[in-house]
Formats: structure tokens, sequence, C-alpha cells
């Protein structure tokens, strides 16, 4: 079971653009004369922004196609590798403009390093070196606490609750160096404490009580043989006896580090089965339409509250009022990209910053504007 916690706040609006729009044309707040042509303006504007992003899917994947894995079409690969290098570089800069308005969040430098370093909640130790790989990029969006419950004879077969963290969705941008296939990966539910299995080339070590326990049970057999020296002087009988009991002893040792490795195996089998959503052009098609629903979700919440307030409203209140809005409707505690909303109303011709007010058009005016760009599209 997984429910969401709040950390630090992101611009990720987590409903649905379709719900969003349902419960805004049922707001009571809502001229009659513009929820008619409101709900075009909704129509017009997710139609645009489709159109658009199409034309980003088609770049990215024609760019993509040279440099992944998927070998089905004959596709021709970059002569050289400074022309692979520079193809790339271009490739993870669009893909990473993407992730922005998908509202993913990149992890690296010292967040990277502080996830890294958490402890594993698994009997295993994760260890990946970074030297490894030639590009290594991972973006998150989302985040909350997982629970697992489970009963065993170690706890009288009560069930116990161990609960942590995890990332709701992972974007893996990688590529080992030696290798010349740059793969992408997207995820669901990562462990936030376990994020280094879902990469390649990372390696499965004892956990610290597992070493522990080996070097003690060393120490114990060393020490054992003088004790079987000993024991001989007593009798054959004493011998056996400590026999049995440093046997049982590593017996003991040896099946808690292989059971252990093998849960460990088998929850890393399930969870990258049902956690990995989508590989390579599959991310690709995942992620337009994610930043396409972001883009419109925002574009659409910054016209209604700016007609709401007669048209005009400064970029601070209308900030609070968008995330009273949401916390309000559907529980859902973000910080919304208000500036980044007013720029795509701009952009459209849709609304004018005017000192410290902004003023958008009314919805007969605003369906016309975008009527007209969408005509203008196609004209030669």
């Amino acid at each position: 079971m997984t429910r969401a916690v709040d950390r630090d706040l992101e611009h990720f609006i987590p409903v649905p653009r379709a719900r969003v729009v349902a419960d805004l044309l049922s707001q009571e707040d809502l001229d009659e004369g513009e929820r008619r042509p409101f709900e075009q303006f909704t129509r017009l504007v997710t139609q645009l922004n489709h159109y658009q992003f199409h034309h980003t899917r088609e770049r990215l994947k024609d760019r993509y196609l040279p440099l992944g894995p998927d070998g089905d079409l004959l596709v021709e690969r970059y002569p050289d590798k400074a022309t692979y290098a520079e193809q790339e570089a271009e490739f993870l800069d669009t893909l990473d403009r993407l992730l922005v308005q998908a509202n993913y969040v990149r992890l690296e430098g010292e967040a990277l390093d502080r996830i890294f370093s958490l402890p594993s909640p698994f009997r295993v130790q994760l260890r990946v070196n970074l030297k490894e790989y030639e590009v290594l990029r991972i973006y998150y969006r989302g985040q909350g606490e997982e629970v697992e419950r489970r009963r065993s004879w170690r706890t009288a077969f009560r069930t116990v609750e161990r609960r942590y963290a995890v990332f709701s969705r992972v974007a893996l941008i990688v590529r080992a160096k030696g290798e010349d296939r740059l793969l992408l990966k997207l995820f669901t539910q990562v462990p936030q404490a376990g994020l280094e299995m879902l990469m390649p080339r990372t390696r499965i070590s004892l956990a610290k009580s597992d070493r522990w326990q080996l070097v003690i049970l060393i120490l114990s057999i060393a020490a054992g043989g003088f004790g079987v020296v000993q024991a001989l002087l007593n009798g054959i009988k004493s011998v056996l006896f400590l026999l049995l009991i440093l046997g049982l002893w590593a017996f003991k040792v040896g099946l808690g580090i292989r059971v252990a490795r093998e849960r460990f195996t088998a929850f890393l089998v399930k969870k990258l089965y049902y956690a990995n959503l989508t590989n390579n052009l599959g991310v690709i098609h995942e992620l337009i339409d994610l930043a396409e629903e972001e883009e419109v979700k925002e574009t659409i919440l910054a016209y209604y509250f700016l007609r709401l307030a007669g048209g005009a409203l400064d970029e601070q209140t209308l900030d609070g009022q968008i995330e009273a809005y949401l916390a309000r409707r559907f529980g859902a505690v973000c910080d919304f990209e208000v500036d980044d909303g007013l720029r795509k109303l701009a952009d459209l011709g849709l609304a004018q910053q005017e000192g410290d007010v902004w003023r958008a058009l009314h919805p007969h005016a605003a369906c016309r504007a975008l009527d007209a760009r969408w005509d203008g599209i196609f004209v030669t």
C-alpha cells in the first residue's frame, strides 16, 4: 500500500486533466455566459498543445533511433564517436526540457549522494560505481511512503509493518562506458533506499550485519581449533560436540545469507516486472503524454482563475488561489508554476501583463484567437 507524503513541494499536479476541466465547468462561480465558450477553450488548448507535442515527439524519435538499442528498423548509425557524442548531447538537452515540462525533478550532486547513502531496506548492500557510466541521469516525480506487512516466526506470526519512502515515478537515462547504446527507462513506486537496483552494473554485497557474523564465525572457527586440541585430550565425544556446534552455526549463517540474497532477487524480479512502465522509445511516448497533460492543466487553470477575477489579477494572488483550489477540491498540495502558466497564455496571445496585473481575454475572444492560431499552422 502506498500513500502520498508531504516533502518538498513539487510542480506536478496529481490530478488528471479531464477531472480538472470537469470540476471547473461544474463551479457555480463561472458566469453562465462564459461556461460554454470556456469549455470550447479547453478543447482548443488541448488540441493545439497536442499538435505541438506531436512535433516534439517525432523530432525526439528521429534523434533517438541511431542512439538507442532498438534494432528492428534499418537505422543509419552515426559514422564516428564525435558525431555520436554531439547528437547524444543534443538529444539529452531536448529530453531534459521535456522532463521539466512533465514536472520531473533531476537527482544530481548532493541530492543523489544522499539517496545513494541511505541504508538499504534489504539484508544486502547495493553498490554502484558512478565512474562506470558515460551518461547517467536520474529524474523523479512525486514522493510517497510504501507500507509492507509481513508475518514470520521471528515476530510470533504477528503482522509487522515496515515503512519506506518511495519515488512515485523515476526516469533513468544511462549509457555505461564501453557501450554505444543509450538506454531510457521509466519506473513506478521505486524505494528511495533501493534506487541503485534500477541501474545496470549494480553489485550486490553482504549487509554489515552479515559481514560481522562472518567475521565472528571465522574467529570462532580459529578459536575452535584450540578447542579441538583440548577436546581431544578429553575424548572423541567432546570433539564431535564442538564440531557439531561450529557446523550448525556456520550452516545458520550461510543459510541466512543465502535466504537474504534469494529474497532480494525475488523482490528485484517482482519489482522490475511490475514497476517498469516502459523502455527506450516507449519512454519518449510516455513523457510526451505526461508533459502535454501538465502544460494543458497549467494553461487552463491560469486562464480560469484570471477570468474568475474579472480577467485581471496579480501573479502572486493568482498563484495562491490556484494552489488553494487544488488543495480544497482534490487534496492536492503542490507548488503551482504560475509564471509558466502565464507565459503560455501570453505566448498564445490570451493574456498580457499591465504593470503588476495580468489580464485575460474573454472566452469568446480567446476561442477566436486559438482558432486563428490553429488555422495558421497549416498555412505555408
